[in-house]
């Protein structure tokens, strides 16, 4: 790692004399991969804003962006796959940090869309407050930017480097146990549950949506039931954890919601409100207590402003989306300390979650199964070239979902009929199963 400091000049003002910016760098070994984040440290009385804040911005050229580049999910993609550049940011909700603009000291050079500068920065604020006194503490430190350097315009070898990164920076994506939702939550339902999975190699159990599971109860009663759940799963290997959703598409009232400019609630939970600190507090409570192994944390902050300057860790709209990120990303850093495996619907790989979606629309789940398959497989497909397969899921239901009258349940077929179509590719697999099944029963 390189870190480089920097103070202010001398024509600066009073209040800016004692400031410290520090741009660190660190460079893998193996992989041709960048990362780049700063700190702001003011250890004055005096507190400074930090309005805003661009983390990376590079003037390239028309073959390093591909001609038309354009931005996906917050990286850098081309559109004829001939970019040799991948830029992202670990700050992948609220609005994509990586943009393209134009280069205005480029005339007559430009080709394809003529966007060649590349940014990473916040879409919102920061507008920190810091110092001794100030609002966020006496130190800020922005989110990290990664840049990758490709040797190949082919997309897969393209997709080898991205898989390669985060297999490197993020290993426990390759964590990838098996396991099955479970929605009956009682006693006797997790016990079956999990002599199923043991019976059929199965290595996990998420209580899931719908289950009733509620990991924010302070009930010791209920808290006990379910550590009694727990320990029968642990007793026969099996690991066990639960759903959980957390901010987005939540409202809670009690002044713990996020409010838009008209003071009216916008649709989710402030995670940087007073009330954040109860539900933290009581999932930690809830996972200390029975000993859950794994998290699904549906709804966690995916970029939602709030306008409430009274809440208790932002100051106002422009502060809230970094402050109820990284109250986020505390919590699954304390999860993974407990090396709790974490399910979440947004691609948080950089800060400790292991799974997100392959690719999905809820939606799809109305339509006939056959269908559904279809889509989950075209998804994975495309999603595997730059996930790690273990990196993301896909969910095909057996009991109706969402309602739609295109819903077909999937209708059982009997041994005969299987063993009727099967091509030679089935029998290897059925024998070596059914010599696994043996094993396991002698066993």
């Amino acid at each position: 790692s390189l870190e480089l400091l920097f103070g202010p000049p001398p024509s600066a003002s009073p209040a800016h004399q004692a400031l410290v910016v520090t741009v660190v760098y660190e460079i893998y070994s193996g992989i041709p991969v960048l990362a780049k984040w700063s700190q702001l440290a003011n250890p004055s009385t005096t507190t400074v804003t930090l309005n805003a804040l661009t983390t990376e911005l590079l003037h390239l050229t028309n073959e390093a962006l591909g001609y038309w580049p354009a931005v996906t999910n917050g990286a850098i993609t081309a559109g004829s796959v001939t970019g040799r550049v991948h830029m992202q940011s670990e700050f992948s909700r609220g609005g994509d940090t990586t943009s393209l603009q134009p280069d205005s000291r480029c005339g007559t050079c430009v080709q394809g869309n003529g966007l060649l500068s590349l940014n990473s920065s916040y879409p919102l604020g920061p507008a920190a407050q810091i110092g001794v006194a100030g609002f966020h503490g006496s130190q800020f430190t922005s989110y990290y930017t990664y840049l990758l350097l490709h040797d190949t315009d082919d997309r897969e070898r393209q997709g080898l480097a991205v898989r390669k990164m985060y297999r490197t920076l993020a290993p426990q994506v390759t964590e990838n146990p098996v396991f099955m939702h479970l929605t009956n939550t009682s006693g006797p339902g997790v016990r079956a549950a999990v002599d199923q999975c043991k019976l059929v190699g199965f290595e996990m159990i998420i209580m899931s949506f719908g289950s009733g599971l509620d990991m924010e109860s302070s009930d010791p009663a209920y808290i006990s039931q379910v550590a009694e759940s727990v320990s029968y799963a642990h007793s026969q290997g099996i690991e066990i954890g639960g759903y959980n959703l957390m901010s987005s598409s939540r409202t809670v009232g009690g002044g713990g919601d996020c409010l838009g400019p008209d003071g009216k609630p916008d649709g989710a939970s402030c995670l940087a409100s007073s009330w954040s600190d109860g539900y933290f507090s009581r999932i930690q409570n809830f996972i200390t207590k029975t000993g859950f192994d794994m998290i699904e944390t549906d709804g966690p902050y995916e970029g939602a402003k709030c306008s409430n300057a009274s809440h208790a860790h932002h100051s106002s709209t422009a502060d809230s989306q970094w402050t109820q990120y990284e109250r986020n990303m505390d919590f699954y850093a304390w999860a993974r300390q407990r090396g709790m495996y974490i399910h979440a619907p947004d691609p948080y790989y950089m800060r400790g979650i292991n799974k997100d979606g392959m690719g999905y629309v809820e939606t799809n789940w109305n339509l006939p199964l056959w269908e559904q398959i279809s889509l989950a497989r075209q998804n994975m497909y495309d999603g595997t070239f730059s996930k790690v397969p273990s990196q993301g899921w896909m969910f095909v239901p057996i009991v109706q979902y969402h309602g739609d009258e295109c819903w077909t349940e999937p209708t059982p077929v009997s041994y005969t009929h299987l063993r009727a179509h099967e091509t030679p590719e089935h029998l290897v697999c059925r024998l070596l199963l059914e010599k696994k099944k043996k094993k396991y029963m002698l066993n």
